[in-house]
Protein backbone atom coordinates (compact mmCIF):
# COMPACT_ATOMS: atom_id res chain seq x y z
CA UNK A 1 0.00 0.00 0.00
CA UNK A 2 1.13 3.58 -0.69
CA UNK A 3 3.08 5.30 2.08
CA UNK A 4 0.78 8.31 1.55
CA UNK A 5 -2.65 6.65 1.54
CA UNK A 6 -5.88 8.61 1.66
CA UNK A 7 -7.42 8.97 5.09
CA UNK A 8 -11.07 9.84 5.60
CA UNK A 9 -11.84 11.87 8.72
CA UNK A 10 -15.49 11.45 9.73
CA UNK A 11 -16.91 14.47 11.57
CA UNK A 12 -20.36 14.25 13.14
CA UNK A 13 -21.89 17.65 13.89
CA UNK A 14 -25.01 18.87 15.65
CA UNK A 15 -25.52 22.39 17.00
CA UNK A 16 -21.77 22.82 17.30
CA UNK A 17 -21.36 26.44 16.23
CA UNK A 18 -19.42 27.53 19.33
CA UNK A 19 -16.33 25.35 18.86
CA UNK A 20 -16.61 24.01 15.31
CA UNK A 21 -14.25 26.47 13.59
CA UNK A 22 -11.45 25.58 16.04
CA UNK A 23 -11.81 21.92 15.18
CA UNK A 24 -12.03 22.46 11.42
CA UNK A 25 -8.92 24.62 11.49
CA UNK A 26 -7.00 21.98 13.43
CA UNK A 27 -8.01 19.29 10.93
CA UNK A 28 -6.95 21.40 7.97
CA UNK A 29 -3.58 22.16 9.59
CA UNK A 30 -2.54 18.53 9.95
CA UNK A 31 1.05 17.74 8.98
CA UNK A 32 -0.27 14.81 6.95
CA UNK A 33 -2.31 16.30 4.13
CA UNK A 34 -3.72 13.37 2.12
CA UNK A 35 -6.98 13.60 4.05
CA UNK A 36 -10.62 14.01 3.16
CA UNK A 37 -12.99 15.45 5.75
CA UNK A 38 -16.46 13.93 5.45
CA UNK A 39 -19.05 15.73 7.56
CA UNK A 40 -22.65 14.87 8.28
CA UNK A 41 -24.68 17.47 10.12
CA UNK A 42 -27.45 16.00 12.27
CA UNK A 43 -30.21 18.57 11.59
CA UNK A 44 -28.57 21.45 13.47
CA UNK A 45 -30.71 24.40 14.49
CA UNK A 46 -27.86 26.89 14.95
CA UNK A 47 -25.20 28.27 12.60
CA UNK A 48 -23.37 24.96 12.18
CA UNK A 49 -24.62 24.39 8.58
CA UNK A 50 -23.50 27.89 7.58
CA UNK A 51 -20.04 27.36 9.09
CA UNK A 52 -19.70 24.04 7.28
CA UNK A 53 -20.81 25.56 3.98
CA UNK A 54 -18.24 28.34 4.22
CA UNK A 55 -15.42 25.87 4.91
CA UNK A 56 -16.57 23.56 2.12
CA UNK A 57 -16.57 26.50 -0.29
CA UNK A 58 -13.06 27.48 0.80
CA UNK A 59 -11.67 23.90 0.73
CA UNK A 60 -13.75 21.94 -1.82
CA UNK A 61 -10.95 19.44 -2.41
CA UNK A 62 -10.76 18.64 1.30
CA UNK A 63 -14.29 18.83 2.68
CA UNK A 64 -17.53 17.06 1.78
CA UNK A 65 -20.66 17.97 3.74
CA UNK A 66 -23.85 15.91 3.97
CA UNK A 67 -26.84 17.74 5.42
CA UNK A 68 -28.93 15.31 7.43
CA UNK A 69 -32.64 16.00 7.38
CA UNK A 70 -33.32 13.18 9.84
CA UNK A 71 -31.89 13.41 13.36
CA UNK A 72 -29.93 10.21 14.01
CA UNK A 73 -28.04 10.98 17.22
CA UNK A 74 -24.30 10.53 17.70
CA UNK A 75 -24.18 6.77 17.03
CA UNK A 76 -26.44 6.97 14.00
CA UNK A 77 -24.56 9.94 12.62
CA UNK A 78 -21.22 8.16 12.77
CA UNK A 79 -22.77 4.98 11.38
CA UNK A 80 -24.07 6.94 8.38
CA UNK A 81 -20.68 8.58 7.94
CA UNK A 82 -19.04 5.15 7.82
CA UNK A 83 -21.22 4.37 4.80
CA UNK A 84 -19.94 7.49 3.01
CA UNK A 85 -16.28 6.53 3.45
CA UNK A 86 -14.22 4.52 0.96
CA UNK A 87 -10.62 5.28 2.00
CA UNK A 88 -8.24 2.57 3.28
CA UNK A 89 -8.11 4.31 6.67
CA UNK A 90 -10.75 6.14 8.67
CA UNK A 91 -10.58 8.47 11.69
CA UNK A 92 -13.41 9.82 13.84
CA UNK A 93 -13.65 13.46 14.92
CA UNK A 94 -15.85 15.27 17.43
CA UNK A 95 -16.97 18.81 16.68
CA UNK A 96 -15.65 20.42 19.85
CA UNK A 97 -12.09 19.06 20.14
CA UNK A 98 -8.81 20.39 18.72
CA UNK A 99 -6.39 17.98 17.06
CA UNK A 100 -2.65 18.38 17.54
CA UNK A 101 -0.84 18.91 14.20
CA UNK A 102 0.92 15.53 14.28
CA UNK A 103 -2.17 13.46 15.13
CA UNK A 104 -2.94 11.96 11.71
CA UNK A 105 0.72 11.36 10.82
CA UNK A 106 1.58 9.77 14.15
CA UNK A 107 -1.49 7.55 14.19
CA UNK A 108 -0.87 6.37 10.63
CA UNK A 109 2.72 5.47 11.52
CA UNK A 110 1.50 3.20 14.32
CA UNK A 111 -1.19 1.73 12.05
CA UNK A 112 1.44 0.83 9.46
CA UNK A 113 3.60 -0.75 12.17
CA UNK A 114 0.64 -2.97 13.12
CA UNK A 115 0.17 -3.90 9.45
CA UNK A 116 3.81 -4.97 9.16
CA UNK A 117 3.45 -7.04 12.34
CA UNK A 118 0.02 -8.63 11.79
CA UNK A 119 -0.63 -8.44 8.05
CA UNK A 120 -4.16 -8.26 6.67
CA UNK A 121 -6.29 -8.00 9.79
CA UNK A 122 -8.88 -5.54 11.09
CA UNK A 123 -6.84 -2.95 12.99
CA UNK A 124 -7.56 -0.10 15.41
CA UNK A 125 -5.18 2.50 16.85
CA UNK A 126 -6.13 4.89 19.66
CA UNK A 127 -4.32 7.34 21.90
CA UNK A 128 -4.34 9.36 25.09
CA UNK A 129 -5.87 12.87 25.21
CA UNK A 130 -5.17 16.18 26.95
CA UNK A 131 -8.22 17.17 29.02
CA UNK A 132 -8.98 20.90 28.62
CA UNK A 133 -11.77 23.26 29.59
CA UNK A 134 -13.97 25.14 27.13
CA UNK A 135 -11.23 27.74 26.66
CA UNK A 136 -8.54 25.10 26.02
CA UNK A 137 -6.93 25.56 29.42
CA UNK A 138 -5.31 22.30 30.46
CA UNK A 139 -7.12 20.39 33.21
CA UNK A 140 -5.02 17.24 32.97
CA UNK A 141 -2.18 16.27 30.64
CA UNK A 142 -3.42 12.68 30.43
CA UNK A 143 -7.04 11.60 30.09
CA UNK A 144 -5.96 8.02 30.81
CA UNK A 145 -4.54 9.02 34.20
CA UNK A 146 -7.46 11.37 34.86
CA UNK A 147 -9.97 8.59 34.23
CA UNK A 148 -7.91 5.78 35.82
CA UNK A 149 -7.42 3.90 32.54
CA UNK A 150 -4.58 1.56 31.59
CA UNK A 151 -5.41 0.89 27.93
CA UNK A 152 -2.86 -1.87 27.35
CA UNK A 153 -4.56 -3.90 30.08
CA UNK A 154 -8.06 -3.29 28.77
CA UNK A 155 -8.15 -4.19 25.09
CA UNK A 156 -8.80 -7.93 25.28
CA UNK A 157 -12.40 -8.96 24.63
CA UNK A 158 -13.10 -10.06 28.21
CA UNK A 159 -12.14 -6.62 29.52
CA UNK A 160 -13.81 -4.66 26.72
CA UNK A 161 -17.12 -6.40 27.26
CA UNK A 162 -17.14 -4.88 30.76
CA UNK A 163 -15.60 -1.46 30.12
CA UNK A 164 -14.60 0.58 27.11
CA UNK A 165 -11.12 2.13 27.16
CA UNK A 166 -11.14 3.39 23.56
CA UNK A 167 -12.12 7.03 23.00
CA UNK A 168 -13.59 7.45 19.53
CA UNK A 169 -12.08 10.85 18.72
CA UNK A 170 -8.56 9.37 19.02
CA UNK A 171 -9.23 6.37 16.77
CA UNK A 172 -7.94 5.30 13.37
CA UNK A 173 -9.24 2.05 11.84
CA UNK A 174 -8.49 0.28 8.59
CA UNK A 175 -10.96 -0.63 5.87
CA UNK A 176 -11.27 -4.26 7.01
CA UNK A 177 -12.50 -3.15 10.43
CA UNK A 178 -14.93 -0.61 9.00
CA UNK A 179 -16.54 -3.26 6.80
CA UNK A 180 -17.00 -5.65 9.73
CA UNK A 181 -18.23 -3.08 12.25
CA UNK A 182 -20.81 -1.22 10.17
CA UNK A 183 -23.59 -0.45 10.60
CA UNK A 184 -23.49 0.56 14.25
CA UNK A 185 -26.62 -0.97 15.83
CA UNK A 186 -28.99 1.03 18.00
CA UNK A 187 -28.16 -1.35 20.88
CA UNK A 188 -24.50 -0.25 20.86
CA UNK A 189 -23.58 1.87 23.87
CA UNK A 190 -21.56 4.15 21.60
CA UNK A 191 -19.85 3.78 18.23
CA UNK A 192 -16.34 3.63 19.69
CA UNK A 193 -17.19 0.81 22.12
CA UNK A 194 -18.81 -1.23 19.33
CA UNK A 195 -15.82 -0.76 17.01
CA UNK A 196 -13.41 -1.65 19.81
CA UNK A 197 -15.32 -4.90 20.45
CA UNK A 198 -15.06 -5.86 16.78
CA UNK A 199 -11.34 -5.04 16.71
CA UNK A 200 -10.69 -7.15 19.83
CA UNK A 201 -12.68 -10.06 18.40
CA UNK A 202 -11.41 -10.12 14.83
CA UNK A 203 -8.15 -8.17 14.73
CA UNK A 204 -5.70 -6.13 16.78
CA UNK A 205 -5.70 -2.92 18.84
CA UNK A 206 -2.69 -0.63 19.16
CA UNK A 207 -2.13 2.24 21.61
CA UNK A 208 -0.27 5.55 21.39
CA UNK A 209 0.86 6.44 24.89
CA UNK A 210 0.88 10.20 24.34
CA UNK A 211 -2.03 12.58 23.67
CA UNK A 212 -2.93 13.48 20.11
CA UNK A 213 -5.67 16.04 20.74
CA UNK A 214 -7.22 18.48 23.18
CA UNK A 215 -10.38 16.90 24.63
CA UNK A 216 -12.62 19.85 25.38
CA UNK A 217 -14.92 19.60 28.41
CA UNK A 218 -18.04 21.75 28.53
CA UNK A 219 -21.68 21.57 29.57
CA UNK A 220 -22.89 19.97 26.34
CA UNK A 221 -20.47 17.03 26.10
CA UNK A 222 -22.27 13.80 25.13
CA UNK A 223 -20.21 11.78 27.63
CA UNK A 224 -17.06 13.70 28.47
CA UNK A 225 -14.14 12.97 30.75
CA UNK A 226 -15.17 11.57 34.11
CA UNK A 227 -12.63 11.85 36.90
CA UNK A 228 -11.72 8.61 38.64
CA UNK A 229 -10.49 7.94 42.10
CA UNK A 230 -12.82 8.97 44.95
CA UNK A 231 -15.39 7.05 46.97
CA UNK A 232 -17.78 10.00 46.78
CA UNK A 233 -17.55 9.95 43.00
CA UNK A 234 -18.17 6.23 43.00
CA UNK A 235 -21.24 6.35 45.20
CA UNK A 236 -22.66 9.28 43.28
CA UNK A 237 -22.29 7.25 40.09
CA UNK A 238 -23.76 4.00 41.48
CA UNK A 239 -27.11 4.40 39.76
CA UNK A 240 -25.42 5.34 36.50
CA UNK A 241 -23.23 2.23 36.78
CA UNK A 242 -26.31 0.01 37.06
CA UNK A 243 -27.97 1.74 34.11
CA UNK A 244 -24.78 1.31 32.10
CA UNK A 245 -24.77 -2.40 32.93
CA UNK A 246 -28.18 -2.84 31.31
CA UNK A 247 -26.95 -1.16 28.15
CA UNK A 248 -23.68 -3.07 28.00
CA UNK A 249 -25.57 -6.38 28.16
CA UNK A 250 -27.87 -5.21 25.36
CA UNK A 251 -24.79 -4.34 23.35
CA UNK A 252 -23.12 -7.68 24.08
CA UNK A 253 -26.26 -9.61 23.14
CA UNK A 254 -26.52 -7.82 19.79
CA UNK A 255 -22.81 -8.37 19.21
CA UNK A 256 -23.12 -12.10 20.01
CA UNK A 257 -26.04 -12.67 17.66
CA UNK A 258 -24.71 -10.57 14.78
CA UNK A 259 -21.27 -12.21 14.76
CA UNK A 260 -22.16 -15.69 16.04
CA UNK A 261 -20.91 -17.45 12.89
CA UNK A 262 -17.77 -15.29 12.59
CA UNK A 263 -16.55 -15.43 16.18
CA UNK A 264 -13.91 -18.02 16.94
CA UNK A 265 -15.01 -20.64 19.52
CA UNK A 266 -13.15 -18.98 22.41
CA UNK A 267 -14.64 -15.53 21.77
CA UNK A 268 -18.08 -17.02 21.22
CA UNK A 269 -17.93 -18.85 24.55
CA UNK A 270 -16.53 -15.78 26.30
CA UNK A 271 -19.35 -13.54 25.08
CA UNK A 272 -21.95 -16.18 25.99
CA UNK A 273 -20.51 -16.44 29.50
CA UNK A 274 -20.56 -12.65 29.84
CA UNK A 275 -24.24 -12.58 28.97
CA UNK A 276 -24.93 -15.11 31.75
CA UNK A 277 -23.92 -12.47 34.30
CA UNK A 278 -27.29 -10.72 34.01
CA UNK A 279 -29.19 -13.88 34.96
CA UNK A 280 -26.99 -15.54 37.57
CA UNK A 281 -27.12 -15.29 41.35
CA UNK A 282 -24.92 -12.83 43.23
CA UNK A 283 -22.40 -15.56 44.11
CA UNK A 284 -22.36 -17.20 40.67
CA UNK A 285 -21.97 -13.81 39.00
CA UNK A 286 -18.83 -13.08 41.00
CA UNK A 287 -17.46 -16.53 40.19
CA UNK A 288 -17.88 -15.91 36.45
CA UNK A 289 -16.30 -12.46 36.68
CA UNK A 290 -13.21 -13.93 38.33
CA UNK A 291 -13.07 -17.01 36.10
CA UNK A 292 -13.14 -15.10 32.83
CA UNK A 293 -11.55 -11.84 33.93
CA UNK A 294 -14.58 -9.64 33.27
CA UNK A 295 -12.92 -6.91 35.30
CA UNK A 296 -13.10 -3.17 34.98
CA UNK A 297 -10.08 -0.97 35.56
CA UNK A 298 -9.21 0.13 39.07
CA UNK A 299 -10.08 -1.15 42.52
CA UNK A 300 -13.02 1.23 43.02
CA UNK A 301 -14.74 0.25 39.78
CA UNK A 302 -14.38 -3.44 40.57
CA UNK A 303 -15.55 -2.82 44.14
CA UNK A 304 -18.70 -1.23 42.74
CA UNK A 305 -19.15 -4.15 40.36
CA UNK A 306 -18.89 -6.70 43.16
CA UNK A 307 -21.03 -4.85 45.71
CA UNK A 308 -23.64 -3.19 43.53
CA UNK A 309 -23.76 -5.49 40.51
Amino acid sequence: MSQQPRIDILLATCNGEKYLADQLDSLLKQEYQNIRLIVRDDASQDQTPSILKSYQTAYPEKITVHEGKEKLGVKGNFSKLMEFSAAPYVMFADQDDVWLPHKVKQTLNVMQQLERKYGEQPLLVHSDLVVVDENLRVLNRSFWKYAGIKPHAGTNLNRLLSQNVVTGCTVMVNRLLIEIAKPIPVEAFMHDWWIALTAASFGQIGCINVPTLYYRQHSKNTLGAQKFGSWANLMHSAQKLMQRDVRKFQQASTFFHRYFELLDPDHRTLTKEFLKLQRESWVRRRYLICKHGFFKQGFLRNFAEFILG
